[in-house]
């Protein structure tokens, strides 16, 4: 049961879609569509906004949760690996409302799934960078750990950013994925 008519329309919401249209844009020209770009940068700031929110929550968490105590580190890194857990399984669900929000706001499906899919997996690396710099930046500093990893040299990197790079583009397509995906559910099988 797709949305054959484009004439139909329900309140508060995009007309009904027609699946195929006669003229298909690019990916690259819907995406470089000024709509486009605002549904993108609402939908990415609704991500990072999320990843400040888990990032704040992780660093106050560990400031009046814990005492610093030596006792108190395993638990404070416990804490911080099970919030960090939390953001990264979030994704989908995520990924799921901003599909639903573009499939209510755009009138063509398969733009909006291109749409939903790229604003999803963006959204996902945006918010799981702001969520970690935002921890990084209000937690207490530890002064005893040396995170430097070569001999004592005192350096500051936690990681090598290719090394995390990568996977987490990896993680942000399933997310990306949900969002298209639950454009097409709700085209299939809604009136």
């Amino acid at each position: 049961m797709s949305r054959d008519s484009p004439s139909e329309s329900t309140a508060g919401s995009a007309p009904r879609r027609e699946p195929h249209q006669q003229r298909n844009r690019s990916v690259s020209d819907v995406l470089s569509d000024d709509r486009t770009k605002g549904y993108l940068t609402y939908t990415t700031s609704i991500f990072a906004i999320v990843g400040a929110g888990f990032g704040l929550t992780g660093a106050l968490g560990t400031r009046l949760l814990f005492d610093g105590s030596d006792e108190s580190g395993f638990v404070a890194a416990f804490f911080m690996i099970v919030l960090f857990g939390v953001m990264v399984f979030t994704g989908p669900i995520l990924g799921a409302i901003s599909g639903l929000q573009l499939d209510r706001q755009m009138a063509d499906t398969r733009e909006a799934m291109i749409t939903a899919f790229a604003s999803g997996t963006l959204g996902y690396v945006v918010m799981t960078i702001v969520g970690v710099l935002v921890t990084v930046v209000f937690s207490p500093s530890t002064d005893s750990a040396d995170t430097g990893g070569t001999g004592g040299s005192g350096g500051t990197d936690l990681f090598d950013l290719g090394d995390v790079l990568v996977p987490l583009i990896a993680m942000a397509v399933p997310v990306g994925l949900v969002a298209a995906g639950v454009i097409y559910v709700g085209d299939r099988f809604l009136e």
